[in-house]
């Protein structure tokens, strides 16, 4: 896990401390990347009690130095040889489709399997062309829904902005789950007048070329569903049962 610091921290709160509730019974709070968090997963008898302040999380890419070539896109020589997942596959050949894909890397990173090779160069890649999977450089503390108390605890780590900005991608993140596109790059962020925008990246399945949009409103209401309608998909909501 990475080293992770809070401007709000409550004194004495740990990741994965325990409190007594109101009927004597012991709750934990788990600390999870967000990212991690499929929005199906908090649901039922489990919430989301409280998110840090997002610090920048963008795609990376581990560059071993023998296809270094500092005069060519992302460093990498001809037909170099890269690992990564899903997401990272489909933006590298988007880019460079000469590039040679050996492997998957275990997470959204764009990294080496085991690991970087020694003296790799890592290249960040923007996060409005290259946008990371939902809620990325966010945490979440997730506790049972009636941890009243632990809930109250929590209460003053919890910043409003970051939930005003993830919600929107973990929506759209959510749609595009459901429509059959699990590898989606969404990217949200609030400008100082307060307008928000988003960068999306997607494909319907990893052989599909890869599409991109982008949407500014004057407020998060609305601003999935202006983003949903540029994509042309269709989903179907687990409540209605009926294509949307």
């Amino acid at each position: 896990m990475d080293a992770w610091w809070l401007d709000r921290w409550p004194e004495g709160l740990t990741p994965w401390q325990a409190w007594p509730d109101t009927a004597g019974r012991t709750d934990l709070a788990w600390l999870v990347p967000l990212w991690r968090l499929a929005p199906e997963e908090v649901r039922g008898e489990w919430i989301i009690a409280a998110l840090s302040s997002r610090v920048p999380a963008p795609c990376r890419l581990s560059v071993d130095p023998a296809d270094a070539d500092p005069s060519r896109l992302l460093l990498l020589r001809e037909k170099a040889r890269v690992a990564g997942g899903d997401l990272a596959r489909q933006y590298l050949a988007d880019v460079r489709p000469d590039l040679d894909f050996v492997g998957e890397a275990p997470s959204r990173l764009c990294l080496w399997p085991d690991g970087p090779p020694e003296g790799a160069l890592i290249r960040e890649l923007h996060v409005r062309e290259f946008p990371p999977p939902a809620g990325s450089g966010v945490w979440a503390w997730v506790c049972r829904r009636d941890a009243e108390n632990l809930r109250r605890f929590l209460a003053p780590v919890h910043r409003p902005e970051t939930a005003r900005i993830t919600n929107v991608e973990r929506e759209l993140q959510s749609r595009f789950r459901m429509a059959g596109c699990p590898s989606v790059g969404l990217h949200v962020e609030e400008d100082a007048e307060g307008f928000m925008h988003l960068w999306m990246a997607w494909s319907p399945d990893p052989s599909s070329p890869l599409r991109r949009a982008a949407v500014s409103t004057t407020s998060p209401l609305g601003l999935a569903d202006l983003a949903w309608a540029k994509t042309g998909l269709t989903f179907v909501s687990p409540l209605t049962q009926n294509p949307t």
